[in-house]
């Protein structure tokens, strides 16, 4: 009776510690003997002889039936205590006390006893309950689990079926094809094989004719005032539609680079440029035109330079980067000193840009005022 007590205000969870005799003066070995070696006792106390019976070793089922029966006697009892507490208090007991007040006298054990449960329900603590111990929780009125969140540990992730990965890298190849991303481009009847097939679609990049391509940046440039980009900022996200514009922009300056290196290297008898890709010279003036179009980073900064001489010849003085009380900011008049004042910074070398070349320093001192006192 004080074993299923004790177990009971444990919540029929806890292991039970067996107090063992202690050691005779004789030591260890005489305290083992007299354990395991009744007979020998018996004989020396002259009683009668008996056969010796085999030491049972520790966690044998003779030993742990009488604690696992009791054990599961306490498991019942207490989920009957569980119920019996949700029926006088219209709740089920509570571990800690929380904002519905103190706990009452015995309600902790009980308490204790309903986070185990939960707890072997989620697998995170004990063995997992049984079909009957379930069953058995669930009448209780009131219960209800614990709503847990699965996470997926590292053996049991999603990994590639045998063969899968290669099969996923062909894919990407023939869209890449498709594109024109990579040469050759597929035939017609590659790609109506590729589109009988089941689930089939390119992705999300859309291949439109170069003419349409065409249109949109010249209605972008005509709407913004500037080219589309491929990259964004924080202080200045994508416009919509902006990043696919901006991809195709920078395709068409890589095809032209390409050109223009495989011109050089035809002359040198070394390679033999792509006709497939290539920018037609129709093409090509059509996109010079575009205004702000530029092909590399040189052709960029002469834009900006003859720009700026433009300026200087309208007006008679350098572009301002704030305005004045007489007079206000002209229309790309702050981009345009923004640019002046980095050009002079890299002169006198006090900017993380590369300094100026010999060419770029020659046709900026062209530029009237650029050495004059009113520069910077």
């Amino acid at each position: 009776m004080r074993l299923q007590a004790l177990l009971t205000s444990w919540g029929g969870s806890r292991y039970v510690r067996v107090p063992q005799p202690r050691a005779s003066s004789q030591g260890w070995k005489g305290y083992r003997r007299s354990s395991f070696r009744p007979s020998l006792a018996a004989a020396s106390a002259g009683g009668s002889a008996e056969q010796p019976t085999a030491p049972q070793p520790l966690g044998s089922p003779q030993q742990q039936q009488p604690v696992q029966q009791a054990s599961c006697g306490a498991w019942e009892q207490a989920c009957q205590q569980v119920a019996a507490f949700q029926r006088q208090h219209g709740r089920l007991p509570r571990a800690s006390a929380d904002e519905q007040g103190v706990l009452l006298p015995g309600e902790h054990p009980l308490g204790v006893w309903c986070t185990e449960q939960q707890r072997r329900k989620a697998g995170s603590k004990g063995p997992p309950l049984s079909a009957q111990e379930r069953a058995a929780v669930l009448a209780i009125e009131g219960w209800s689990w614990w709503a847990t969140k699965r996470v997926i540990k590292p053996w049991q992730r999603c990994y590639f079926v045998p063969g899968e990965q290669a099969l996923g890298g062909w894919i990407n190849a023939q869209r890449k094809h498709f594109r024109g991303q990579q040469q050759p481009p597929l035939s017609p009847e590659l790609i109506a094989a590729l589109e009988r097939t089941p689930g089939w679609s390119w992705g999300e990049y859309v291949v439109e004719p170069w003419e349409v391509r065409f249109q949109q940046v010249q209605d972008f440039v005509q709407q913004h005032g500037r080219l589309p980009r491929r990259t964004a900022r924080s202080n200045s996200p994508f416009l919509p539609a902006e990043k696919e514009l901006g991809v195709w922009v920078h395709s068409q300056r890589q095809k032209f680079k390409d050109q223009k290196l495989s011109a050089e290297q035809r002359q040198r008898g070394k390679g033999s440029t792509n006709r497939s890709s290539a920018l037609t010279a129709e093409q090509q003036a059509a996109l010079a035109a575009v205004p702000g179009w530029y092909w590399d980073e040189d052709d960029r900064w002469e834009q900006q330079r003859q720009q700026l001489e433009a300026f200087v010849w309208q007006h008679g003085r350098m572009p301002r980067k704030e305005p004045t009380r007489q007079e206000a900011l002209l229309t790309g008049e702050k981009k345009l000193s923004i640019w002046y004042k980095c050009q002079r910074q890299r002169q006198k070398g006090t900017s993380g840009f590369p300094a100026l070349t010999a060419k770029q320093l020659a046709a900026l001192e062209a530029i009237p005022l650029w050495c004059s006192q009113e520069g910077p």
